[in-house]
């Protein structure tokens, strides 16, 4: 094969597969920046994935994890390279800091939905 696409993946078009494996056309791009159905799927797939409670749980279990790697990290691993640098430990504790927030903002999410969902079951 020459390298022309030989056929197009009938859900992603961007996607050609050719005849010296699948590759990515230019269009790709260009067609994920202003393609609605991509931003629809991933609407759909985060819905999916917050309403049901074993995934949540999943979720927050991963976060923790990564916050906890990420403190540990800062402490032991990377200690002397923060050390050299204001900027560097601010920005790094600083991204700590987010990935703490966000975690617990999304355990109350889940907290509230628990509540909404065993209130939805006695009525």
């Amino acid at each position: 094969m020459d390298g022309k696409p030989t056929c197009r993946h009938k859900n992603f078009p961007g996607i050609v597969i050719s005849g010296l494996g699948w590759r990515r056309s230019w269009k790709w791009n260009t067609a994920m920046a202003h393609d609605r159905y991509g931003w629809n799927d991933s609407k759909s797939l985060a819905r999916a994935m917050l309403h049901d409670r074993g995934m949540r749980r999943r979720i927050i279990t991963r976060m923790l994890w990564a916050v906890l790697a990420w403190m540990a990290a800062g402490r032991w691993l990377v200690d002397g390279w923060l050390a050299g640098g204001v900027w560097r430990f601010l920005a790094w504790w600083g991204v700590c800091g987010v990935m703490a927030l966000v975690l617990i903002a999304f355990a109350l999410y889940d907290a509230l939905a628990v509540i909404r969902e065993e209130r939805g079951k006695s009525r």
